[in-house]
Parts: C-alpha cells; sequence; structure tokens
C-alpha cells in the first residue's frame, strides 16, 4: 500500500531530483504479499522499516530521473488481449443466500460467483524509431499476490521476465492491476495452487497472449500503412492529372489552326497517354 506519508516522500524526492512538479505525480502500488511493508499495517498497526522506506523513495526517485533522462520519440500502441484464464470472483453466494468468500471453510467451489471478472487485459506498448519495443504497460484485473513468506515479484514479475525473453532484456513492464476488488486467482485442477509455480504458469500465460495480441496490432498498423500509401499515391496521381488538364484547358494554339480542333487532339492524346 501507499500512505500519505511515502506518497509525500516520493513526490518531494522526484520534484527534487528530476524537476517534476510534486502535483503532477500520481503515485500507485501493486497489491503484493511478497515485499516488506510500506506503511503502518491497517491490520494491526505494525510499523515498516525506516531504512526500507528510505530505499523505496530513493530507487523510485531513480528510476523516474533514468526514464526523463531517457525520453525519446515513439509509437504508441493500444489493445487489449484475453486474460490467462486462471481467475475467478471469490464472493461466493451460498444456498442460504449468504455470501462467503473462496478458501473459507464454509466455501465449496461449485458455488456461483457474486461478480464477474474481467476476461480482457489492456496493453500500451511503446516502439522507439528504429522498431524496438522498449516498454509494454499492462492492466491485469486479478490480485497480484499468489506467493507468500518471501520477498518475489509474483505474477507480475514472472509475466515481466517473459516479456524480456522476447522484447530484450531492457523491456520495462508496468504492472496495474484495477479493478480487481474480488477477483482473485485459481490455479488449474491438476496444480499449481498457489507459489512461485503458480505465478510462473499465469505469468507465461500472458506474456504469450501480450505478445500475439501486440503482433496482431503490428500488423493492422503496417496494413493501414499500405492503404494510406496507396491513397496518397492516388491523390498525387489525381493531382498531376488535374494539372494537365488545367495545362490543356488554359493552351492556345498557334493562329494557323482552329483553337477548337487543336484543343480537342490534345486533350484525346493526353487522355490516350
Amino acid at each position: 500500500f501507499v500512505d500519505r506519508l511515502l506518497l509525500l516522500a516520493i513526490r518531494d524526492k522526484c520534484e527534487h531530483v528530476v524537476g517534476i512538479p510534486a502535483a503532477n505525480i500520481f503515485v500507485g502500488a501493486t497489491h503484493t504479499h511478497a515485499a516488506p511493508a510500506s506503511c503502518p499495517s491497517f491490520l494491526n498497526g505494525a510499523l515498516p522499516d525506516p531504512l526500507f522506506i528510505d530505499h523505496l523513495v530513493e530507487a523510485v526517485a531513480t528510476s523516474v530521473k533514468k526514464a526523463y533522462d531517457s525520453i525519446r520519440p515513439a509509437l504508441l500502441k493500444a489493445t487489449m488481449c484475453p486474460t490467462p484464464g486462471y481467475e475467478r470472483n471469490r464472493r461466493l453466494l451460498r444456498s442460504n443466500g449468504l455470501v462467503t468468500m473462496l478458501g473459507a471453510d464454509n466455501a465449496d467451489h461449485s458455488m456461483p460467483a457474486t461478480g464477474p471478472v474481467d476476461e480482457k487485459m489492456q496493453l500500451l506498448s511503446f516502439t522507439d524509431t528504429d522498431g524496438q519495443t522498449f516498454a509494454v504497460v499492462v492492466n491485469y484485473a486479478c490480485h497480484n499476490n499468489s506467493v507468500a513468506g518471501i520477498f518475489h515479484a509474483d505474477i507480475s514479475g514472472r509475466m515481466g521476465e517473459a516479456l524480456r525473453a522476447e522484447y530484450g532484456p531492457t523491456l520495462v513492464t508496468p504492472f496495474f492491476e484495477a479493478p480487481c476488488a474480488d477477483v482473485i486467482w485459481e490455479g488449474p485442477a491438476d496444480g499449481p495452487e498457489r507459489g512461485d509455480e503458480l505465478a510462473r504458469l499465469i505469468g507465461e500465460v500472458a506474456a504469450k497472449r501480450i505478445q500475439a495480441a501486440l503482433d496482431e496490432k503490428e500488423r493492422d498498423i503496417q496494413a493501414m500503412a499500405k492503404k494510406v500509401k496507396s491513397l496518397e499515391e492516388k491523390a498525387k496521381q489525381a493531382e498531376n492529372q488535374k494539372g494537365r488538364v488545367s495545362e490543356i484547358a488554359n493552351y492556345r494554339p498557334p493562329n494557323s489552326l482552329p483553337s477548337s480542333k487543336s484543343t480537342c487532339l490534345l486533350y484525346t492524346s493526353a487522355a490516350a497517354d
């Protein structure tokens, strides 16, 4: 989570290091059960390690400065793709009309969910003028917490690793998980149920679907570019033809030839060309 104190610290540091006005900086957190606390616990009030908070603020500012210093022209592509398919709404409806949570003692997998899941991931990709994709932003409405008890990047981290294997080691993969609310991961019937193995499974499936969607978007862009080029060529040809007709209309034949006959002959010749 990000509380107000952490928000203000990050804003102040980024403004000082990069020069971006603090009021223009938005900060969000990716939900996880596999990272140090970043603010006091809303459950029991446990405080975060101040050394970690200092490190976190410094790391955020360093990342923002690095991004700011490497600003360059880019082609932005927006598209969507199917989710990995391991999502489920965890609020289940019991036969007595009451609601229980997936994983509770009185929960049964046969119970219907009381809410929906988002079956699409929203994507943004950034490609430089050399055709190199250097960032892919993913919005996946599912809790990013299949791993617990150890420091781990979870589903988003495994997804990023799989994407970097395809697009190069410097690819940046910002991850959003909103709105997920009660949407949770659920492993396949034959396992795994949770942990790194499940995070890797979901992350790699997500990466494959993301890459397929971006490849399809690129084909659409190339096809559209060809259509635009064809239309531009046709427009240029029409403009050239218009110019030739204009020259013919303004032609003044020698006095030795009848004006109407000469104009007719030239127009016929131009049309034959």
